[in-house]
């Protein structure tokens, strides 16, 4: 959250009005931050766009199944 409202005023956060605003900004700013912090590779077959994509599907399928966290290898 620190990241995503780094800067904010009170005024300005309270001009994206709805709840579900605040978390659509809060979201799509952490997950731009993450994607610089670990970028795609070099020449990656993949555009930014379809990656996200990609976790979102990942997300929604964990969610319908009730999944929270990814076992690692």
């Amino acid at each position: 959250m620190t990241l995503a409202y780094r800067g904010f005023t009170r005024e300005r956060l309270q001009s994206f009005g709805t709840l579900a605003n605040r978390r659509k900004h809060l979201f799509d700013t952490y997950v731009d931050e993450m994607f610089k912090r670990r970028p795609l590779p070099q020449g990656s077959h993949y555009s930014l766009k379809q990656a996200t994509d990609w976790l979102v599907n990942i997300a929604n399928g964990m969610e319908k199944h009730n999944l929270t966290q990814v076992a690692t290898l």
